[in-house]
């Protein structure tokens, strides 16, 4: 298993690693919200989220993982759940749900005021 973020790799990348012997992809979505996305520093987008999950596709990785962020800055109730539906209507072979933590040291840390998120 590699853990790997959308919008960095493509179908050929993925070939590659297939042949070295990953056979798992784990992939941090974390949402399919682009504005929660950009609030939280990640560089991909919703769109670079499917276009990952076409080229697993296109490499025969069968075995991969979504992974994604409960409790991010912004997301209520209702946007969790649209990630949630949008999660489970794609089918992965496994999902993955993390609970935000923040941790001193990290952009989040960082940016972390108690009573803002």
């Amino acid at each position: 298993t590699i853990e790997m973020d959308p919008g960095t790799f493509d179908t050929f990348r993925l070939l590659k690693l297939r042949d070295m012997g990953i056979n798992r992809i784990s992939m941090g979505v974390q949402s399919f919200n682009d504005t929660i996305l950009k609030s939280c520093g990640r560089a991909h987008s919703a769109n670079d989220v499917f276009a990952a999950l076409q080229c697993l596709k296109e490499a025969h990785i069968d075995s991969y993982s979504i992974d994604l962020i409960s409790s991010l800055p912004g997301m209520d109730l209702e946007l969790w759940s649209n990630t949630l539906h949008m999660a489970g209507s794609l089918g992965p072979p496994h999902l993955s749900v993390y609970d935000l933590q923040i941790e001193e040291k990290t952009a989040f840390g960082r940016w972390y005021s108690p009573g803002v998120f």
